[in-house]
């Protein structure tokens, strides 16, 4: 039986290999190495299929129907490396402890403050900073997370003191199990949704509620932050940080920004102090929401609740040694960057502080 099995290979579920290693705890990691093309009794889902023209594609796949609107945008990456593997790398130091800081610093992994010369891009908020690879590259979990099950977690069921964990095996594409005594679940949203509707965990007539900060993309000609308001996060990104970030390119383009950088045209990326939460009703194998307003575009949805209960609370009506990671159950503080929380809400479940 395995002791700790993480599912997903994401920023997540790095921190938490990495956590559990310098508590010398054993762990397994179960995800797909590479996007399937076919899962065996599952839809490929273009709905949450959002990839960026220059990075790692990859397919969504659910078993369950969704009816909601086109203004919900919601990532569902099933590849290793997640969203790392096409975010921006962003963290906020200041909310950030030093147990994790060393974590960082121990895989050569440095923090790049803001700039327009070697991140092409600046903040009104100073504790922000880029993770960088010892490449010079932003950080992907992909280039260090081993993946030891190369598969795709189907369900689960509870037995006794152990989890069965069914999964479908990448290289057959049928499926197989193993039992473990602790999972930790850092999976994306939808998965998170699939995983337990698939394990019977949902009941009829949920209400699933996840929250997000207010954000927003506009065009300015402004180097500075003069007129951003304190309350908010700002990023600006100048040309080359803005076409990097729209591409999904996480290498240096030093060479462009020295020719291109001094255009005066910008972005400028806005995390709002005010939350929005998306409803969403459970019933009978589909998914449905009245909400018409923007969500998901900031790639930040977190606070995830059934029912009222919070992911975690409800995992642990289930079992005590059931627990999720990944974005969707970390508590986002401020506007802005997550990685930070979803690191601290990682640090509280295994005790690193």
């Amino acid at each position: 039986m395995i002791e700790n099995l993480i599912i997903g290979a994401g920023f997540s579920a790095h921190m938490a290999y990495e956590i559990m290693k310098k508590k010398k705890y054993s762990c397994i990691i179960l995800s797909p190495k590479k996007s399937p093309i076919f899962l065996n009794g599952y839809n490929r889902n273009s709905l949450f299929s959002n990839n960026k023209i220059l990075g790692k594609k990859s397919n969504s796949f659910t078993k369950i129907k969704y009816n909601i609107k086109k203004k919900v945008k919601i990532h569902d990456r099933v590849i290793s490396g997640g969203n790392s593997s096409i975010w921006g790398g962003i963290i906020n130091l200041n909310n950030l402890n030093y147990k994790s800081k060393e974590i960082f610093n121990e895989l050569g992994i440095k923090f790049q403050k803001l700039n327009f010369q070697t991140t092409y891009s600046k903040s009104n908020i100073d504790n922000l900073a880029q993770l960088i690879n010892f490449k010079g590259k932003i950080y992907d979990s992909s280039e260090f997370l081993k993946i030891d099950i190369d598969g795709f977690a189907t369900r689960l069921k509870i037995e006794n003191y152990k989890i069965r964990v069914n999964y479908i095996n990448m290289s057959t594409n049928e499926e197989r199990h193993v039992y473990a005594k602790n999972v930790f679940l850092a999976v994306s949203f939808i998965q998170l949704i699939e995983l337990l509707n698939n394990s019977q965990f949902l009941k009829n007539n949920s209400v699933l509620k996840i929250d997000e900060f207010d954000h927003a993309f506009k065009i300015s000609f402004l180097k500075n932050f003069k007129f951003a308001d304190k309350k908010n996060v700002n990023i600006k990104y100048n040309i080359i940080g803005a076409i990097k970030h729209m591409l999904g390119y996480q290498n240096k383009l030093n060479l462009f920004n020295k020719i291109l950088g001094f255009i005066p045209m910008y972005v400028d990326q806005t995390f709002y102090k005010k939350k929005k939460t998306l409803i969403l009703r459970y019933s009978e194998n589909k998914i449905y929401s009245s909400e018409s307003f923007k969500f998901g575009d900031s790639i930040h949805y977190n606070n995830f609740q059934i029912n009222n209960l919070h992911i975690n609370r409800y995992l642990n009506s289930i079992s005590k040694n059931l627990y999720c990671i990944s974005m969707p159950a970390s508590k986002q503080k401020l506007p802005g960057p997550i990685s930070n929380d979803i690191l601290n809400n990682i640090s509280n479940i295994l005790s690193y502080d």
